[in-house]
């Protein structure tokens, strides 16, 4: 019974050291994996790693937006190659949405230069479709041609927009990145949704004619005008009762308020970020600096890389300090294994003496001890990695929907092994207590009465 509590401590503590280990590598591949070929992400003025973890994870809010004139002047710029413009900000069941063009599916690469490809259907090519990642399709079930209702805000949103249902057009194929549980719509739907919105909040009704507006009063100038030409006076009345008469004889002419905000609403678009790739990539520098000394509005434009290397460094002192604990308790395990071979020593110890009567030699007496101890190690490492594969199993489907990181079952790297080889040579050192305990053991010690 002793010995199974000591297999199973050792296994547990194993496991939960190369579990640290493994999440945060292949965390980290699949944080790398996300983004391949974009040279520059840019942003309002924020952090690098809020720019990086809102703009390509999903992690996190972007406060504020980047205007669609700045946009285009930026990917204007001789040295850029492409641009994808994405707007955040809105979700279908605790899923985030990006709003963006053609330009994503055509331009974006992720993994080792990958290109997006779709597993079913086609990219949006209507303002009402929508592209979603194949772990949506996989959680849900959706099928193509099925209706979608967006909502405001991230997370599990209560205000819908049921008004603006969105028809599913096509599925990617499985990325391995966040991007497997995002839904894809393209620009003008995301910017017609929350128009219609900010006038239903202003009290806009959407069914009023234009007629229904108030006509803005005339300047003191234009009266003037007026009274100096009564000809043009008689004729701008006849020319507005035209229109009003005009407006109300075609029931199919609705211009409201709602509507002039949306023919206009390319002019005061805002996005959240875009991507950049560059002609050169040498030129990412020169860019960059340009971006964020831009007089034109405050935006951050950071290299992709660059705010990895920012997020590992802010990081790493907790994984290191995960690392740690589990190499404490991996410690508290061998010291467990020691306190049991030490109470079984004592319980067995005249069984060692008989056998040194018998003619057993010191050595033998010392390599059984290392040899059970090594018996407890091994098969504690055995349980310990079976642990570890069937958590990984367990947690993948978790991890790949919360979290977007792909957890999946790879062999132990060259250090795990080194690390698994030093936990088998700690624990035959600390069992060389024991053994050396008993190599001083005496066959009068073992005989004696006492015993």
């Amino acid at each position: 019974m002793t010995l199974s509590l000591a297999v199973a401590s050792l296994a547990l503590s194993i496991a939960l050291l190369l579990a640290i280990d493994t999440l945060r590598t292949q965390a980290r591949q699949s944080f790398i994996n996300s983004l391949s070929g974009t040279d520059l992400i840019v942003g309002a003025r924020t952090s690098s790693i809020n720019l990086l973890l809102s703009s390509v994870f999903q992690v996190g809010a972007i406060s504020t937006g980047v205007e669609w004139s700045s946009y285009q002047q930026i990917s204007s710029d001789p040295r850029v190659r492409w641009s994808i413009p994405i707007s955040l900000g809105d979700s279908h069941r605790g899923l985030p949405v990006i709003g963006t063009t053609d330009s994503f599916f055509e331009h974006f690469k992720y993994g080792d230069q990958q290109p997006l490809q779709l597993q079913r259907g086609d990219w949006f090519q209507k303002e009402h479709q929508v592209v979603i990642g194949a772990e949506v399709a996989r959680r849900y079930g959706y099928r193509l041609g099925q209706e979608l209702i967006l909502s405001h805000g991230s997370g599990e949103s209560f205000l819908h927009h049921d008004r603006h249902a969105q028809t599913l057009s096509g599925i990617l194929a499985p990325t391995g990145t966040a991007f497997d549980r995002t839904l894809f719509v393209s620009l003008n739907a995301i910017d017609e949704i929350h128009q219609r919105q900010d006038n239903a909040a202003h009290g806009h009704d959407p069914l009023a004619r234009r007629s229904a507006r108030t006509p803005e009063p005339r300047t003191a100038l234009h009266s003037h005008d007026q009274d100096a030409h009564p000809g043009h006076h008689s004729e701008h009345d006849e020319h507005d009762e035209h229109d009003e008469h005009g407006e109300h004889d075609a029931p199919g002419m609705v211009a409201t308020p709602a509507s002039d905000d949306l023919h206009s609403a390319h002019d005061n678009r805002q996005i959240s970020g875009f991507y950049l790739g560059l002609k050169q990539r040498n030129q990412a520098l020169a860019m960059q600096h340009m971006i964020n000394t831009s007089k034109i509005e405050p935006l951050t434009a950071v290299m992709p890389g660059v705010a990895l290397l920012e997020l590992w460094h802010l990081v790493s002192v907790a994984e290191n300090a995960l690392l740690l604990v589990s190499a404490l308790v991996l410690l508290v395990s061998l010291v467990g294994m020691l306190i049991i071979l030490l109470n079984s020593l004592q319980q067995r110890r005249r069984e060692m003496s008989m056998l040194r009567a018998i003619g057993a030699r010191p050595y033998h007496i010392v390599t059984l001890i290392l040899g059970e101890a090594l018996v407890i190690l091994l098969l504690g490492l055995l349980l310990g990695l079976g642990l570890l594969y069937g958590s990984i199993a367990l947690a993948q489907p978790w991890l790949l929907s919360q979290w977007g990181i792909d957890l999946h079952f790879q062999w132990l790297s060259l250090e795990q092994i080194y690390w698994l080889a030093g936990i088998v040579v700690a624990g035959l050192v600390i069992s060389l207590i024991p053994a050396v305990h008993i190599y001083y053991y005496t066959l009068a010690d073992g005989l004696s009465a006492r015993h």
